[in-house]
Formats: C-alpha cells, sequence, structure tokens
C-alpha cells in the first residue's frame, strides 16, 4: 500500500474526481493571463509530483513562487485507502527571502526539498502522548551553525570551548527565541551527510506572523496537535516548495500544424520601421496593441508564400515587455511569445511565423510604447523545391579563443565597423544559406552585428541595411539567423561600433533542391511554462527536463520553438538536444539560449527530434530557471 505518489489515488475513481475537480473550480485554483498562470487561493494537494517513499504522515508546506514567504502548511496521513487531511491548510511563514533549490548558510531562504522528520525540542516540557523523540532545552543547549567546525548543523550541549564560534550557533533558550522554541520540529535538512556551508538549523517552529531566516513557523496550537500526531513508525516527512515544483504538470495542449513547404532564403530586406514610417505609421506601438504587417508580395516574398521568415527588432520600449507574431486574422492573439525586453532595451529575434489569409501576419505588444522593426530574410512555399537539413550542433567560431579565425593562435575582438569571414566547412551540396545562432559577448559598446553572404572583397560589398544580433555591453547577447552562403560558403560578420566577440553555432542548411520540409502550426502553442506547471513544473536545475509536443507526428525530423527563460537564478545558459543516447551536446560547446539574472529572454531554435522517443531535453548549464517553449513548427521527412 505504500505509495509513491502522494494523492495519486484521489484521481482512482470518478466519484473523487468530480469531488476534486468541484473543489478546484470553486476554489479559483487558476486565474489564466497571457504571461502565465496566478494561483488565486490555496487549496488542498490534490496531486503531487515529489516521491514521498514510505511515507504515511506527509507535511506540505507550499508557496505560489519563489518570490514570497508566506505559504500554506497542511499535515495528511494515509490510512491504508485514501490520504486524509489532519492539520489544515494552515497559514505559515518561510524564510525571509523565500523558498531557494540550493539553499546555502544565511541568505534568508527555506530549501525546498522532501525530508524526514526525526526528533523535537522545546522550552517546555513534552507534551503528553508524544512519540517522536524530544529534549528540553537549557541554556546550554545549542545549534551550531559554524560551517568550519566538525559540529557543523548539530545539536551540541555548551559551553562551546573552542568547538564552535557562539556567534555562529543558536543558543536554543536564548531570550529572542522565547516564542518560538516553545516547541520545534527539526527538519533533516542537510544531515546525512553535512555538507559545509549548505545550511544549517531548518526547523519547524512557533510563529507565522514575521519571516523567518529559513525555518518553517505555524501557530502554536496547530503545532502541537502536529507534533502529538507524528509516528516514527510511519515514515513522517516533510515536503517544502513552490505550487510548480510541488504539484503534477498541467497536461500541454496539442499542436495543429497546416500544409508543409519548402523554405527559401532571401536578400534581408527592412519591410517595417517604425521610427520611419516603413510598413507602417512612423509612430510608436502603444500597449495591447496589433501591427498588422502585409507580407505576401512584399520584397522577395512571393504571392504563394505561406510562411515568412522574419527578423523582429524592438527598440527603446518604456517598460519590460515581450512581442507576439502571429497569422493575422479575427483569432485572438495566441499565449505565446516571440521576444522579450526590458525598458530602454534593444532587442532582434528570429520568427518563422505562418502568413494569414490576407497575407499578413500580426505583431503584439504587450506593455508600453516601443518602435517595431521587421526584415525578411526567407519564406516558405509549396512550390519551393529546398529544404532544412540538420546537423549536430557544432561551435564553428569563437574568437574569444581564435576559433574559425584566419590565425587560430589568435584571440581578438571584432571592431567597430569592422568585418570578420568565416570559411564553412563540410557544407552539404547545393545549400543556400546556414541556420547558425550568433553570439555577442564582452561588448564594450550597444552595436549591432549583421550576418550576410561574403561575395566580394570590400567589406562593404552586399551587406544589407539591416541587423542580425543588436548587443548591450558586456552581455551575452543571441539570436538564431538564417544566413545566405556566399562564394566559398564564407559567411561575413560585420560589427558596427566598439568591440565584442563573436561566437557562431550551426544547427543546419537550407538546401536548393531538397531537405525536409516546413509544417507551421495553426498558430504559436505553448507547450511547457514550468512558472505555472503546463508540460513541467518547477523551476529548471542543471538536471535536464524532457519536452514532449503532442500532436507531432512521426515523421517529424526537427521543432521550431521559442524557448524563452525567466527568473534565472544568474548568468547561465539553455540549451535543446534529442532525448537519446550521446545527444546531450555530442562533445560540442553550443548554446540556443544566453540568460541574464532576473531578465526574461527569448530565441529561436531548431532543434532535432530526439528518435525513438519523440522528446528533446532542455538543459540549463548553471543554477535555477523558469522556461517556457512555444512551438512556432516543425520538419519533416520530404515524401
Amino acid at each position: 500500500p505504500h505509495m509513491k505518489k502522494f494523492f495519486a489515488p484521489l484521481f482512482k475513481t470518478t466519484l473523487t474526481t468530480v469531488l476534486v475537480a468541484s473543489v478546484m473550480i470553486a476554489a479559483g485554483i487558476f486565474a489564466f493571463t497571457r504571461g502565465g498562470v496566478k494561483s488565486t487561493k490555496a487549496r488542498p494537494v490534490a496531486t503531487f509530483a515529489q516521491d514521498t517513499g514510505a511515507a504515511r504522515q506527509v507535511i506540505v508546506v507550499r508557496a505560489k513562487d519563489f518570490n514570497t514567504n508566506d505559504a500554506t502548511l497542511e499535515a495528511q496521513e494515509f490510512d491504508g485507502t485514501n490520504w486524509k487531511p489532519v492539520v489544515g491548510p494552515i497559514k505559515a511563514k518561510i524564510g525571509r527571502n523565500g523558498f531557494s533549490a540550493s539553499h546555502k548558510e544565511g541568505d534568508g531562504t527555506t530549501p525546498q526539498g522532501v525530508f524526514t522528520i526525526t526528533e523535537a525540542f522545546g522550552s517546555q516540557k513534552p507534551l503528553d502522548g508524544l512519540r517522536i523523540p524530544y529534549k528540553k532545552t537549557d541554556l546550554n543547549s545549542w545549534w551550531v551553525s559554524d560551517s568550519d567546525s566538525p559540529q557543523y548543523n548539530t545539536p551540541q550541549a555548551g559551553p562551546s570551548n573552542g568547538r564552535w564560534r557562539d556567534t555562529f550557533g543558536e543558543r536554543l533558550a536564548d531570550s529572542k527565541y522565547t516564542t518560538a522554541y516553545r516547541y520545534a520540529a527539526v527538519i533533516d535538512y542537510n544531515r546525512a551527510p553535512v555538507v559545509p556551508g549548505r545550511g544549517s538549523a531548518i526547523f519547524l517552529h512557533v510563529g507565522g506572523n514575521d519571516p523567518t531566516s529559513g525555518c518553517v513557523a505555524i501557530n502554536e496550537s496547530d503545532l502541537t496537535r502536529i507534533l502529538k500526531w507524528i509516528d516514527p513508525t510511519q515514515s513522517p516527512k516533510i515536503v517544502m516548495g513552490t505550487d510548480p515544483w510541488l504539484l503534477d504538470p498541467v497536461d500541454a495542449p496539442s499542436v495543429t500544424g497546416s500544409a508543409p513547404v519548402g523554405l527559401a532564403v532571401t536578400a534581408p530586406k527592412r519591410i517595417l520601421d517604425t521610427r520611419h514610417g516603413i510598413g507602417a505609421p512612423a509612430k510608436k506601438v502603444g500597449p495591447k496593441s496589433v501591427t498588422t504587417l502585409k507580407v505576401r508580395g512584399v520584397a522577395s516574398v512571393p504571392t504563394d508564400a505561406s510562411v515568412v521568415a522574419l527578423n523582429v527588432t524592438i527598440d527603446l520600449p518604456s517598460v519590460a515587455t515581450f512581442l507576439t507574431v502571429s497569422p493575422s486574422g479575427p483569432q485572438p492573439v495566441p499565449t505565446a511569445s516571440n521576444l522579450n525586453a526590458h525598458a530602454g532595451d534593444v532587442r532582434a529575434a528570429l520568427v518563422l511565423a505562418r502568413i494569414g489569409a490576407d497575407g499578413s501576419v500580426r505583431i503584439a505588444n504587450e506593455n508600453g510604447e516601443a518602435d517595431l522593426i521587421a526584415d525578411v530574410v526567407g519564406y516558405g512555399s509549396p512550390n519551393v523545391k529546398g529544404g532544412f537539413e540538420a546537423r549536430t550542433p557544432s561551435r564553428v567560431l569563437d574568437t574569444r579563443i581564435g576559433l574559425g579565425m584566419a590565425n587560430t593562435a589568435a584571440s581578438a575582438p571584432i571592431g567597430a565597423n569592422t568585418v570578420l569571414d568565416l570559411p564553412l566547412t563540410g557544407v552539404p551540396p547545393n545549400a543556400t544559406a546556414v541556420i547558425m545562432n550568433v553570439t555577442a559577448t564582452g561588448a564594450t559598446q550597444p552595436t549591432f552585428l549583421t550576418a550576410y553572404a561574403a561575395n566580394g572583397a570590400s567589406p562593404d560589398a552586399g551587406r544589407p541595411d539591416t541587423s542580425t544580433v543588436n548587443v548591450r555591453p558586456k552581455q551575452d547577447t543571441a539570436n538564431l539567423a538564417i544566413v545566405p552562403l556566399g562564394i566559398g560558403n564564407v559567411v561575413r560578420f560585420y560589427n558596427s561600433t566598439g568591440e565584442t566577440h563573436l561566437i557562431a553555432d550551426v544547427f543546419g542548411f537550407l538546401l536548393g533542391d531538397r531537405g525536409d520540409l516546413y509544417v507551421p502550426a495553426e498558430e504559436p502553442v505553448r507547450v511547457m511554462d514550468t512558472r505555472s506547471g503546463v508540460g513541467s513544473r518547477g523551476q529548471l536545475t542543471t538536471d535536464p527536463v524532457s519536452l514532449a509536443v503532442k500532436g507531432l507526428p512521426s515523421s517529424a525530423t526537427a521543432l521550431a520553438i521559442t524557448v524563452t527563460g525567466v527568473n534565472a537564478s544568474g548568468d547561465t545558459d539553455l540549451r535543446v538536444a534529442p532525448s537519446e543516447p550521446g545527444a546531450k551536446g555530442n562533445g560540442q560547446p553550443f548554446s540556443n539560449v544566453n540568460l541574464h539574472q532576473g531578465e526574461p529572454t527569448a530565441n529561436l531554435v531548431i532543434a532535432s527530434v530526439g528518435k525513438p522517443s519523440m522528446r528533446n531535453d532542455i538543459i540549463n548549464r548553471s543554477g535555477t530557471t523558469d522556461a517556457i517553449v512555444d512551438v512556432s513548427g516543425w520538419f519533416v521527412s520530404r515524401p
């Protein structure tokens, strides 16, 4: 009868499913917005994603996200058939800085995870009927928080006599803990083994009105009920964390595709610039605005095109915002995003968009005012003979180490108003363009980079009046690009201002006479949002998270998805790889999305689909981050 999934039995019968669903609706569990999902009211746990092993007693401490110290606590027990409530849900307080997936000593957070409870203590005499080991504290009772001491994160009898520094320990009967430590249960965090600096003295104690330094605090009457209820023979556990981490994922919607098309590259051409009245009035777009942009029959896009490849740029938004590009028409703007930017940013993103019946696409701006720019770089049509050929991701240029440079022993940034030529090797016959991620790092000034075909000795020969990547100083900025191949399969990079290092990762090629066809989604579909639990719950750590797209045909060879990182704990990068043996990088360094702490960033990703699993892994290099995935389309083998 021991269960791996806490509360999974609630869905074993039709009656309980109906009852739980009714409670969920009545409680107003989720309010859906375009930006995600908001939890409006705490509710009993109905589905539970964390493994509690053989536990028949579980205490659940929940917060809606990592940005709050308000939580709820509930105690539940397994009666042999079902889980039943014992206490709560009640209000609780956690660390002043909320939950953390990587708690450290003194950081003011409460560790997220599943832990045992094996002992208790307090300044009061033991409660009648108590079954858990209990120690009554006095002025010689200490808990050691000195990470340099061999006694770190253990209870000790004082005095310290040099065994630990008293300023890095808690005298449990000290007057400042008069209320908090009247009664407390020890949460077995970082106890077996003890890792110096990973955190100490995590308790469930009396309180509930003020945030803690890392413990969980509730009112005394409920705490004493819980202490008397805890039975060591029932393998009690406490599970603490955010709703996205704690609850089972929400099923993602299925994708629906349109007719497959071949893809062709074009010479970049600017068709929208609200700064100068190109393609739209010469004025900034406003919040909740939708700009309709005619693309079919414009520039080099033929009248039979059903897909357009645009490099879309947002210029100097007044507040943080995001853009969504979708087919024109009467339907609502979909819950998806293609580009995220903060106030005062200049940022570009490649978009593969299905064209609406009237030959247009819509560009929706969520917040504030900004200028919009769009450059055509390619299109899709049923009459195009060419298509896509995926390659194992490979880094072909890195000026930091001289990779791809004429003098491989040299490493130097590209200077202002300067070009760098990159001859590509291993290019398939009749290739017309390369699909590569272009990343700038260590820029000394705001600048832009343009990638284009090198078709002449002059640096200006064939350089279009467009941009590929807009760059900020001293930050990694990337954009996927479809770049025409020049004479000898040479790609040329132009840097406008200052100095910057340049990185390029190749993901595939467009071919002129063959290759996989592109299937555009009817409209972009959000298939993962770890903030709300769609597709996956809980922030990404450094463990891969699996992405499975419902509705994807077995003939699919690669995905075209916009991957957005949100709430990153520090600078990191995301990569998408097929879920198959040896595919998690294939020994090659590459990245798809570069993230900076707390700053939402999106990029288009074209990634081969794992076979036969039909899954992909999303891999975070370091720290934690939320991830959002919106499907634009996919590639299929040509019949």
